[in-house]
């Protein structure tokens, strides 16, 4: 299943990497993929970059957007796309 990250960027720090969007990029990734040894620098530079997303206000949105899809759910407070799958029986 695929997972998205997104992240709100401090305004100053968007306007100064306009067209360097690599570099942000990359210590990004970096972060994500070192998130689980505590690496404080990484964490502290992330942290200083970004700003506070509105769960709620996404999720809201997501939900009105999708709720006349029928493939799509709210399980647990999260919203899932549901897919059945048929097997298919050779002869």
């Amino acid at each position: 299943m695929r997972t998205y990250e997104v992240y709100l960027m401090e305004e100053e720090v968007a306007s100064s990497y306009f067209r360097r969007e690599k570099l942000i990029y990359q210590l990004l990734i970096e972060y994500r993929m070192k998130r689980h040894l505590q690496e404080t620098h990484l964490q502290k530079q992330v942290h200083y970059i970004t700003r506070q997303l509105p769960i709620s206000f996404i999720q809201r949105e997501l939900l009105q957007a999708f709720s006349h899809y029928p493939h799509f759910l709210l399980i647990k407070r999260r919203l899932c796309w549901n897919i059945l799958i048929k097997k298919v029986e050779h002869l």
